[in-house]
């Protein structure tokens, strides 16, 4: 597996949108820093190496060559211990004779026997663990995938703890406090990394008292200090994630179309109602790939929706405090904000399948389905009436088209997504667990 690292931006008054970790505050001072053994990183080199053994149609060929070796010395020990009942009446050449001959018959047979063995076994593991990666996402530290993974650490390290104890993470996971806008603080983190996902930007869907200190800046500059971190270390790819607000707010879009990858949000529109947040992603993504096209680094994005699942760090994002809000009776309807669901773990995923498959390009939209906010409360209010979930109007976002396929481009790379039902059982089950409900 390739060698991942993640970096997330401050957020003091805000928690990020598309993980399903709130963000964080930073301040650059080493001796705050989360006390974890330094660990040696991987060379590219080894990566590589990696990367042709984890293939399993290579596993199971060197297996099988394997086994057939074994078979090959296997056979000739037990032809060789053959003992014919006519022994005694050959003489030493007929003896030699049957001799080589059992050995090589014997010898074919096992080789034939344990190169097939070989194969077969080597073949159903590796295609075991890729279908257990791909449905565990913790295993992405287990099993190697985010090795080095990088994130802004808090003074307080109850915001990192779940993190550290996640299996694996003691050897796999190294943590760094960094500030985006500060680019010294991102070049060691960065570095030996063959591969960076810089996932984050402040979130703040309320009032913004200072739109360029709060959400602009961080986003824009901030991705240009990571973007040109990652060039000058000679990172093999960026998996950038943006969001469905680079997508919609779109007033102009033709209604019959369906909002994809091709659609971009109105920047004006934005400045016009003050929908920073959306503004902020939008103008960081465009700037992501300017920079790309101007320095020649390979840029992939993902652009997921309202991410939820069970809950995992001790704070809950900005869409699982959109869930809370409708579990409590909230009628906002999310106008600007809101163009479907998707589960935390097909966010990760996606990430990890446009960063493996180098036929991935471009912008990936990530939702279970393209849906109206009004058609998302219905469903909760239909799995839990013993909420107060508001009766909200069917269409609640203009000149949105609904579709199941509006995630295609990921479809295609393999990705089967979590239905609307399974994400909001999960996410209301575990705020129920963890108290944040009652």
């Amino acid at each position: 597996m390739k060698h991942l690292a993640a970096i997330q931006q401050k957020s003091i008054t805000s928690t990020n949108e598309h993980l399903p970790t709130p963000g964080h505050t930073h301040t650059h001072k080493e001796a705050e820093r989360p006390p974890i053994e330094p660990i040696r990183l991987p060379t590219i080199e080894e990566i590589r190496g990696q990367d042709i053994w984890n293939n399993c149609a290579v596993r199971s060929v060197v297996s099988g060559v394997m086994g057939g070796g074994l078979g090959l010395f296997m056979g000739m020990f037990l032809g060789a211990l053959d003992n014919p009942l006519m022994q005694e009446e050959m003489n030493a050449k007929q003896q030699f004779i049957y001799t080589a001959k059992q050995m090589g018959r014997r010898s074919w047979s096992s080789a034939k026997t344990f190169a097939v063995m070989g194969l077969i076994f080597s073949a159903a593991e590796c295609v075991f663990e890729k279908v257990r990666a791909k449905h565990d996402m913790k295993n992405t530290v287990v099993a190697g995938c985010a090795t080095g993974g990088v994130l802004s650490a808090k003074e307080d390290e109850n915001e990192t703890k779940h993190l550290q104890a996640m299996e694996g993470a003691e050897a796999r996971l190294r943590l760094y406090q960094i500030d985006l806008l500060d680019y010294g603080s991102i070049v060691p983190a960065v570095h030996g990394c063959a591969g960076v996902f810089h996932l984050a930007s402040p979130c703040i869907v309320d009032e913004v008292q200072d739109p360029e200190k709060q959400l602009l800046d961080p986003a824009i500059k901030g991705t240009i200090n990571v973007l040109t971190a990652a060039k000058e270390a000679g990172v093999s790819r960026v998996v950038v994630t943006s969001s469905i607000s680079a997508i919609t707010r779109s007033p102009n879009w033709p209604a019959d179309e369906v909002k994809a990858e091709d659609c971009w949000t109105d920047i004006e529109y934005c400045k016009q109602k003050g929908l920073w947040y959306p503004l902020s992603k939008t103008l960081a993504e465009k700037a992501a790939w300017d920079f790309a096209k101007e320095k020649g680094l390979d840029v992939v994005v993902v652009n997921p929706g309202t991410v939820m699942g069970p809950v995992i760090p001790p704070r809950l994002n900005a869409s699982m405090l959109m869930l809370v809000r409708l579990l409590q009776g909230c009628t906002d309807t999310y106008e600007n904000f809101f163009m479907g669901s998707v589960h935390f773990k097909d966010v990760a995923l996606a990430h990890l399948l446009v960063y493996e498959n180098k036929a991935a390009t471009g912008r990936h939209l990530c939702v279970e389905a393209i849906s109206h906010y009004g058609d998302f409360a219905a469903k909760v209010a239909e799995l839990y009436p013993e909420f107060k979930v508001p009766r909200l109007p069917k269409d609640t976002q203009p000149g949105l088209l609904r579709t199941k396929n509006g995630s295609k481009k990921l479809m295609d790379l393999g990705l089967q997504f979590i239905p609307m039902e399974q994400i909001i059982k999960e996410a209301v089950e575990s705020l129920k667990s963890n108290g944040f409900i009652s």
